[in-house]
This record gives C-alpha cells, sequence and structure tokens, in this order.
C-alpha cells in the first residue's frame, strides 16, 4: 500500500515516454514526484510469465543514468540489457521502477 501511495501521488502521465519490448507488459508513467522520481509500473497483462526490457524514450535517457533506478517492490536494481532495463513478472504480476536524477 505505501508504493501505491507513493506512486499515486506522484501523478499519472498520459504520454510515458517508455515501453516494453513485449506487448504482453503494460507500462505507464507517474511522476515526477516532489523529489523528481519518475516511476513506472509495469504489468504483465498475460497468463504466462513474461520477460522483457523496458527502455525510455530520448528525452528521459538524457536527464535520467542507469544507476539511479530500483524496483520498488523487490528494492532490488534491476538489471540493465542494452539500454534498457530487464524485468521478469509472473502471470498478471507487476514491478514498480523508480528513477530518479543523478546526485550532484
Amino acid at each position: 500500500l505505501p508504493v501505491i501511495k507513493l506512486v499515486a501521488e506522484a501523478g499519472w502521465q498520459p504520454l510515458t515516454e517508455a515501453r516494453s519490448d513485449r506487448e504482453e507488459i503494460m507500462v505507464e508513467r507517474f511522476g515526477p514526484d516532489a523529489e523528481d522520481v519518475i516511476y513506472f509500473t509495469l504489468f504483465n497483462d498475460s497468463p504466462q510469465t513474461q520477460t522483457g526490457v523496458l527502455r525510455l524514450g530520448n528525452t528521459l535517457v538524457r536527464t535520467r543514468l542507469s544507476d539511479n533506478v530500483l524496483e520498488l517492490l523487490s528494492m532490488q536494481i534491476p538489471p540493465r540489457v542494452g539500454a534498457g532495463w530487464r524485468v521478469t513478472l509472473p502471470p498478471h504480476g507487476v514491478a514498480v521502477f523508480a528513477f530518479s536524477r543523478p546526485e550532484e
């Protein structure tokens, strides 16, 4: 419930500027929040486990770095795969990626 509240308070965005390479993995964007964190929810809309790669659009790639991403439900850093991040979701499973700006 705390993750749902955190993401919802950041505010849903109609333009995700991100996508999954698997059509079964749906992506929604929330934020940035007051701390300038952008959240992506990933949902496996199938009855089978799905593995895919989340890729950010060019605008977000220029402002976010790979070392600043965390999957909030597992509290793990998702593995990099080329220009994206791998995610494996069980049937109808969810992941929440949080991208923050690098600290200066």
